[in-house]
């Protein structure tokens, strides 16, 4: 078999260009093909974002705050007494400052609840009656009851 002259060296190949440093990526610059470019990766200083995304989870702009703004508080666990004189017009308001206009909370038979508080309570059908901020006002379709009842309220946080 002959062997020939060594050529001359041709054009470079359309891979993925040469350079870059650990930690880039690689990125189109433009539509045309073969236009690329190594670029760092940007990080985010949440410190200073204002306003609030237009939609999730498209943009950011306008965000307001650090991102656990976005998470779910954490619930809230608090014990209060459903006095037997509190209640008027088979109402009962509970005062407290996690209570917004918009807050969810549950309410709930206190650990320690009696056997005859918890007749009590369910003798009462206790509904929801409404809130606002700072208050929430409690319902009662059936019996009012005549002995203090000791409940939970779990706050949810907004919905």
């Amino acid at each position: 078999m002959l062997k020939g002259e060594k050529g001359s060296k041709g054009d470079q190949g359309t891979s993925i260009p040469s350079g870059g440093k650990t930690g880039q990526y690689l990125q189109k610059k433009s539509d045309a093909d073969y236009d690329y470019d190594w670029l760092d990766i940007n990080t985010v200083d949440f410190a200073n974002v204002s306003g609030k995304p237009d939609a999730y989870p498209t943009t950011w702009d306008n965000v307001s705050g650090k991102p656990e703004t976005f998470a779910p508080a954490p619930s809230t666990i608090k014990a209060f007494t459903l006095s037997s004189s509190g209640w008027s017009a088979g109402k009962y308001t509970i005062s407290d400052s996690l209570i917004t206009a918009s807050s969810n909370q549950e309410i709930l038979p206190a650990v320690g609840i009696t056997s005859d508080q918890l007749k009590a309570l369910e003798r009462a059908l206790v509904v929801d009656g409404g809130q606002a901020s700072g208050s929430l006002t409690l319902k009662a379709l059936g019996t009012v009851p005549k002995i203090n009842i000791p409940i939970r309220v779990i706050f949810r946080g907004n919905v």
